[in-house]
């Protein structure tokens, strides 16, 4: 999976984690730096996805707990435990995409925790 758009956390160290990131993908996604993902509930991060979500076929959201945390267990249902460096992967039928629910249908693929 390779992002065209990147959501990150406007944090020094996240400024840094995401450059890193970023150099590993072919291409240049366009990045969008964001003060509310800094101390973001799992709700404002999902409200900053879903409105990029027109824009973008796969977005990386890099941010921190607990609203990552949080934004994840609201979207599977399922509570799942991020860790730094823990990468949770949804995917969407690009036909069941609706404009007042862009993030409707999401459904867990993948829970990749360094730890594990």
């Amino acid at each position: 999976m390779v992002p065209d758009l990147v959501l990150a956390s406007d944090s020094t160290r996240t400024r840094e984690t995401t450059a890193m990131i970023c150099k590993a993908f072919p291409g240049n996604p366009a990045i969008h730096f964001l003060g509310e993902l800094y101390s973001g509930t799992g709700g404002t991060i999902l409200d900053a996805a879903a409105s990029f979500a027109a824009d973008a076929q796969t977005i990386l959201i890099v941010g921190h707990n607990p609203g990552m945390e949080a934004a994840a267990w609201q979207l599977s249902g399922d509570e799942i435990r991020m860790h730094p460096g823990t990468t949770v992967v949804f995917s969407l039928d690009a036909g069941s995409v609706s404009p007042s629910a862009p993030l409707e249908g999401l459904r867990l693929v993948e829970v990749l925790d360094p730890n594990t």
